[in-house]
């Protein structure tokens, strides 16, 4: 038995890719809701990524509000950080006269006293004293205790030039208590020297300086 298919080509053509249609449409179904769900993921996403966002806004203005807050300590801050420089260079230069003084105090010789003693940071040292003159025989003991008072004071590390500018024979009455009486003769004697600053000291001696005083001399030396 033969079939005869008696439709025209046409209708038989179209007809041929009905059987193609399910498929297709599943397919595109498939697609949009794929298509769909990467749109809603995106849209969740970016959600998510506004609020993240709002809320480092939020951080940053409470932390801009915080700093804010804080901005006069850092001024008074940056106020006390140039009044240490202005204090800083003010003491750079500065000496310790009075541990300077007492250092002298502890070297001089027995055999010499001091009436007067100026330190000055520009001026220098001035220093005058008195030692009991030798006999006419000896002379050479009191100029030696002069040596010892010039070389002692050029010894301290706060002192530099220390030179003896005058000595001469005087007589010396100005004696403490009411029994004292009468005179002795003495070399009066002037020194002068120059004082050293911080900003002039060597770093290793400025290392080392010591606010202890010298050692106090033994008797007769």
């Amino acid at each position: 038995m033969v079939r005869v298919n008696l439709l025209p080509s046409e209708i038989l053509e179209r007809r041929k890719y009905e059987r193609f249609y399910f498929p297709i449409i599943a397919i595109g179904i498939i697609l949009l809701l794929v298509v769909l769900g990467g749109a809603g993921a995106l849209r969740m996403y970016v959600v998510s990524c506004q609020e993240t966002l709002q809320g480092i806004e939020q951080d940053t203005a409470n932390t801009k509000r915080q700093a804010d807050a804080l901005a006069i300590f850092e001024q008074q801050q940056a106020t006390l950080e140039a009044r240490e420089q202005v204090v800083t260079r003010a003491l750079k230069d500065r000496i310790a006269m009075g541990i300077l003084m007492e250092e002298l105090s502890y070297i001089l010789p027995d055999k010499a006293w001091v009436t007067d003693l100026q330190l000055h940071q520009d001026d220098g040292l001035t220093l005058r004293g008195y030692t009991p003159e030798s006999s006419k025989n000896n002379l050479d003991d009191s100029y030696k205790a002069l040596a010892a008072v010039l070389v002692r004071i050029n010894s301290l590390k706060g002192l530099k030039d220390v030179w003896l500018s005058r000595a001469s024979s005087a007589s010396f009455s100005n004696f403490q208590g009411a029994s004292s009486s009468g005179s002795v003769q003495v070399i009066e004697f002037t020194v002068n020297g120059k004082l050293i600053k911080k900003s002039e000291m060597p770093v290793s001696d400025e290392a080392s300086a010591s606010p202890v005083p010298a050692p106090v001399p033994a008797p007769g030396n």
